[in-house]
């Protein structure tokens, strides 16, 4: 398949009011037809260590729900959610290093009074709806927390998917994750505990329809574990490791390392724009795995760290001066991506359809 540019076909239309109102991250004429509820859950697997204790997989999850409660939670909260913050000066103290890292010129107390009134779309454990939802997986960068691709998860939960997340965790709880082959098996066993796990947590996700999705490093350990295990339907990479040469030199080095097994629908994205660390690029395995539904969009105003919602999208909303190029073009990455899924786990013949004429060449 050729390399195409997705040249905001689609906008979805987000509401940014920077008055001292509740900002909508996204609006409800962007979502789907199901609320979105989320679940933070811990799950501890007994059979493997962390340090003294056994080890916990902590999930993050979305899913589809008919129930509202008043109002959504704000964004600030999935920021709370971690075990280091006691209290509001914690949480300030962690958005103000956040806005530091943006590099957004404004006054840092307004950047941070805006971010506090980000709202999401999601409410907390409100019911599930009844049915049968496809699992959609995500897997973290090194480091990185399970809320990082928060928007994208509602999105698709709003469509009819449970969607879950998992941080990547080290060997104990003063370790960092090992950007190694370790670190690669942890990840392995992390999302195989997830997935066995996950029916328990969300009696109505189904298991026999599966899509990875990851960002950064977190690719690397998806591919392998796609290699591993034939019961992956599909592959979604936001600019992740494998479109990398480090995650193709990483693929190769595991006893599971196979481009004949990744015969499935698989999307890349990438971007263009100019980035903080050269990491050199490699499209060996997009031309090596065998899948005739392998596709490769580029986003024209992206960079590696605009894949992930903060950069993406966040950054824009709270910016008085930005022009929200790359938030129209993070919320057209939702849009394209929950296309190609509809189409492709789903088997959904509209969205199949639609998914050729949002690829032609023009």
């Amino acid at each position: 398949m050729k390399h195409l540019k997705i040249l905001l076909l689609f906008i979805i239309a987000i509401g940014i009011n920077h008055t001292q109102a509740q900002i909508d991250i996204l609006k409800d004429s962007a979502l789907g037809n199901y609320s979105v509820s989320f679940k933070h859950e811990t799950i501890i697997d007994y059979s493997r260590s962390f340090g003294n204790l056994h080890r916990p997989v902590e999930l993050f999850i979305w899913y589809p729900s008919n129930e509202k409660k008043k109002t959504p939670f704000n964004y600030t909260e999935y920021i709370a959610l971690n075990k280091k913050i006691r209290n509001s000066k914690d949480i300030d103290s962690v958005l103000l290093q956040v806005i530091d890292r943006s590099g957004l010129s404004e006054n840092k107390e307004e950047l941070l009074k805006k971010f506090k009134f980000l709202k999401t779309s999601a409410h907390k454990n409100t019911t599930i709806v009844n049915g049968s939802f496809p699992l959609i997986l995500f897997a973290p960068g090194g480091t990185t927390p399970g809320y990082l691709h928060s928007v994208l998860c509602e999105y698709l939960a709003s469509y009819g998917y449970v969607v879950a997340a998992l941080p990547a965790l080290g060997n104990d709880e003063s370790s960092r994750w090992p950007f190694n082959q370790t670190g690669l098996n942890l990840q392995l066993d992390d999302m195989a505990f997830a997935i066995n796990n996950l029916k328990l947590i969300i009696p109505q996700v189904d298991i026999d329809k599966i899509c990875l999705t990851s960002w950064s490093v977190g690719g690397v350990s998806q591919a392998i574990y796609a290699m591993k295990n034939s019961n992956i339907d599909m592959f979604v990479s936001l600019d992740s490791g494998i479109g990398r040469t480090y995650g193709i030199e990483m693929l190769k080095a595991s006893p599971y390392f196979d481009y004949k097994k990744l015969n499935i629908p698989y999307l890349h994205y990438t971007g263009t724009q100019p980035e903080q660390y050269v990491v050199e690029r490699s499209s060996e395995l997009y031309d090596s795995i065998p899948s005739v539904k392998k596709y490769s969009l580029i986003i024209e105003p992206f960079a590696h760290q605009h894949f992930t919602t903060q950069n993406g999208l966040i950054n824009d909303l709270i910016s008085e001066t930005s022009n929200n190029e790359l938030s129209k073009a993070y919320l057209n990455m939702c849009y394209t991506t929950r296309v190609f899924v509809d189409a492709f786990l789903k088997e959904d013949p509209d969205s199949k359809t639609e998914w050729l004429d949002l690829i032609k060449t023009k």
